[in-house]
């Protein structure tokens, strides 16, 4: 009898201890849940802001470091032009050392079209006309709608404000005047005269 007391006493220790971790792992599990659910709200969010900015991309552009993001580089201003063919995912990149992409162009050059394509409406143009001659050779290249055009006749685009081209055609040279001669009119009616003065 006293053995079986004994038995029946360490059995209920026993469940009393597999109680206790029981509902230590059910507390544990809890917890795990809680962060998983915590982690799943942080991913959703961070794949919100990252369909609303897209993915930061590195660029070394001639040996010019920068960093944007997908959505700037493509947009309706870029679209059918380079950056838009390389970032479309349809493209195998070639990159740098630093795993940066790499563009073999002028960086300085680029620096204008990206806080172009950055700012729209309050990109301020360079004031160099040697300068903007040589970005919109690059806007070209880039496939990127350029707000100016090298010609006398074309106004800025609805993307500036700003007077590109007043200031771009006033370095132009100046269109020869080609001068015509007046057909001799006041000549023939002196003659006329004289021979009337002539005949009185």
């Amino acid at each position: 009898n006293t053995c079986m007391e004994d038995l029946k006493t360490k059995l209920s220790d026993l469940c009393i201890s597999v109680e206790s971790v029981k509902s230590g792992v059910e507390q544990e599990l809890f917890l795990l849940q809680e962060r998983k659910n915590k982690l799943k709200v942080e991913v959703e969010e961070m794949e919100k802001m990252k369909v609303k900015w897209g993915a930061i991309i590195k660029l070394n552009v001639g040996g010019e470091k920068f960093a944007t993001t997908k959505t700037t580089l493509i947009q309706p201003d870029t679209d059918g032009g380079i950056l838009a063919a390389m970032f479309s995912g349809r493209h195998e990149l070639v990159v740098d050392d630093d795993g940066c992409v790499f563009i073999d162009r002028d960086g300085v050059l680029f620096h204008h079209i990206l806080n172009y394509l950055r700012e729209k409406s309050n990109w301020e143009p360079p004031e160099d006309p040697a300068l903007l001659r040589r970005l919109f050779k690059e806007f070209q290249y880039y496939g990127v709608s350029c707000p100016f055009l090298p010609t006398t006749t074309t106004t800025v685009t609805s993307h500036s404000s700003s007077p590109v081209v007043a200031r771009f055609n006033s370095s132009l040279p100046p269109s020869p005047v080609i001068a015509r001669a007046s057909p001799p009119v006041i000549a023939r009616a002196s003659s006329g005269i004289n021979r009337v003065n002539s005949i009185l």
